[in-house]
């Protein structure tokens, strides 16, 4: 009974996310995405014009989303809604032979926990990435519990689309093939459908992104671009490993991490397939661990895949404690009734304060807008990474000046240097025709500062002074952009003045 009364408040918890959560905008990574399709849709390629370092599988998965949900603020919302939703059920039958309330419990409360960041990390990559995993991880289990060889194939089509999003899931992926082909062994079930299946649905999924740039001409163009970006971008905001495991073992992971680990040297599980789950689980946790330690960030959205493999196995473990008759039920009761009663509540008045409105995007559209909008086809250039300008060309559909997504290359944090092979190519298409518009936003690897940002590249900071005019400089929750026009550029509704005499090129 308590179970079902725990439920029901879990899933009023949801109701209640998706209420408050409906009417939030389009953000943050998910709008270069976005824009990224845009910019495929209208002619160019990716990696060749679209100078971006994300792997294929950040592309054409979106664009699928896109397709099915539309492009949309509420389609993207219903995209998150889908994502979740797949996760818990996928939780749940991972949890299914132990406790169903375990997968439920785990599922909500990383929505909640999700939600309680509110816009900017829904949907993002590694949600996606997340979500296919855990799916991965049902499929597996699914076919290993019922002898079903077929189930390995969506399995490792799901890990491969996973892998195409975020590497990490690749060796995830082979080391779970290797230990199902163990515990099939074991058990002296013929492994080779197993097998076969599980490659097959990996080479499918290897196989969509070999197609993605194929369709572009782009593969070679796709090593350049990750040659030149890649490692340069896993360098910059580099955060100690002190600060990394500090950050992700918050006391809300820590809690379950040490009491999962107590309740596995207390209960013994007598079963090997118990065995053999509980350590792949085990296995996606410390997967996702790496992962966010390998990416250096300390970004919220980056600890996805630990979080949710360490609610899923330690939810199961607090399940295996309710049902005994040992003081361990308390345990597990207690534990289930923190979650549910203290933790969910918790976040739930957090996600109710949620500012869900674009308002830094909307400022900038309107400067657009005042400024020529249709007029400022390929006329924009956003120096920005993630903060608004590039959801802003996307709304109005503004084909930008140059194809750089994001200026991360140009601006690292102080006493790192710059790529030079960024600013060349910046410097030369503005000593050809300079564009009419410049925005520059405040997000960067360093203090969030406009000014401290443009003191990293002092020619273009000069350049701006000398050619541009700033027009609008705002701030909107700690985020700040200040918008340039080159001089004697002016409001549509006003007479052209004469044409400013061009600029002489700044140096990279």
């Amino acid at each position: 009974m308590l179970r079902i009364v725990f439920s029901l408040i879990l899933l009023g918890s949801v109701a209640f996310y998706v209420v408050r959560s409906i009417h939030w905008q389009v953000m943050w990574d998910t709008s270069i995405m976005h824009y990224v399709n845009f910019l495929m849709a209208h002619g160019l390629a990716p990696y060749k014009d679209i100078l971006d370092n994300n792997l294929p599988g950040s592309y054409f998965v979106e664009g699928w989303a896109m397709q099915v949900f539309g492009s949309g603020d509420l389609g993207w919302r219903f995209y998150d809604y889908t994502l979740l939703a797949v996760l818990i059920v996928s939780l749940i039958v991972i949890s299914l032979p132990y406790d169903w309330f375990a997968g439920l419990a785990a599922g909500v409360f990383f929505v909640v926990l999700h939600g309680a960041e509110g816009p900017r990390n829904a949907a993002q990559r590694e949600q996606v990435m997340t979500t296919l995993m855990v799916a991965a991880y049902a499929f597996l289990f699914s076919g290993l519990r019922r002898s079903k060889p077929w189930m390995f194939l969506p399995f490792g089509f799901l890990m491969g689309i996973a892998a195409s999003l975020k590497p990490t899931a690749a060796p995830l992926a082979l080391v779970l093939l290797a230990m199902a082909a163990y515990s099939l062994r074991k058990r002296a079930i013929p492994m080779r459908a197993f097998l076969l299946y599980g490659g097959v649905g990996l080479l499918l999924a290897t196989s969509c992104d070999a197609a993605f740039l194929i369709r572009y001409h782009a593969a070679t163009d796709f090593l350049e671009i990750s040659r030149r970006l890649t490692f340069y971008y896993a360098n910059l905001g580099d955060s100690s490993v002190w600060v990394l495991l500090t950050t992700i073992l918050r006391p809300a992971n820590l809690w379950i991490l040490l009491i999962g680990l107590l309740l596995v040297f207390c209960i013994k599980h007598k079963q090997d397939w118990e065995n053999w789950e509980r350590v792949s689980l085990a296995i996606g946790m410390c997967f996702g661990l790496l992962s966010y330690l390998a990416q250096r960030k300390a970004f919220e959205h980056h600890e996805y895949a630990f979080t949710v493999f360490l609610y899923g196995w330690g939810t199961i473990e607090l399940a295996k404690a309710w049902k005994t008759s040992t003081w361990l039920k308390w345990v597990g009761l207690g534990c289930f009734s923190t979650i549910v009663l203290l933790q969910v509540p918790r976040k739930e008045r957090t996600i109710a304060h949620v500012d869900g409105s674009n308002s830094q995007t909307k400022a900038m559209m309107a400067d657009l807008e005042r400024f020529g909008d249709e007029s400022l086809q390929h006329e924009v250039q956003c120096f920005d990474m993630v903060d608004g300008c590039y959801s802003a060309l996307n709304r109005l559909g503004l084909m930008p000046y140059t194809t750089f997504i994001g200026d991360y290359m140009f601006f690292p944090p102080p006493g790192d240097p710059p790529l030079p092979w960024a600013r060349q190519r910046m410097a030369k298409d503005f000593a050809r025709r300079p564009p009419q518009v410049i925005v520059l936003t405040n997000m960067w690897f360093g203090p969030q500062s406009l000014s401290e940002k443009l003191k990293q590249w002092p020619e273009l900071q000069s350049y701006l002074q000398n050619f541009y005019t700033l027009q609008d400089s705002s701030s909107h929750d700690g985020s700040a952009f200040s918008f340039y026009t080159l001089n004697d550029a002016k409001p549509a509704h006003l007479a052209p003045g004469k044409q400013a005499a061009d600029p002489s090129p700044f140096k990279p």
